[in-house]
């Protein structure tokens, strides 16, 4: 075991559609969501610029049940996990990273007034 390393993801973001939710053949409850995060600078130029970047979160157990009645498109969500590395059905050596959220936040106040 290697030690003094850390795997935790931390997002801020708004969800991009509402969570797909299933049930595994045991009854436990798996959630799906893509997360919206946006970045802003100004370049060279002067000229504000944007980038957003999508996430694709996956949640399981209660917190997934919860995330399928409580979250919708558009809401702000804070949500931690792990980031997570997996293969694509591809031939081809294309890996999708997706993180295994285990906790999330709604209702957040905005700082700015």
């Amino acid at each position: 075991m290697q030690k003094g390393s850390v795997n935790k993801v931390v997002l801020v973001g708004h969800l991009g559609g509402d969570p797909e939710t299933r049930f595994t053949p045991s009854g436990a409850a798996v959630a799906n969501f893509n997360l919206a995060t946006n970045e802003s600078w100004k370049d060279a130029n002067g000229d504000f610029q944007d980038k957003t970047e999508w996430h694709r979160c996956l949640m399981f157990g209660k917190s997934a049940e919860l995330a399928g009645h409580l979250l919708k498109k558009g809401q702000l969500v804070f949500t931690e996990g792990k980031l997570q590395k997996l293969k694509t059905r591809l031939t081809m050596r294309i890996y999708l990273f997706k993180t295994f959220s285990n906790f999330f936040q709604i209702n957040l106040q905005s700082t700015s007034k």
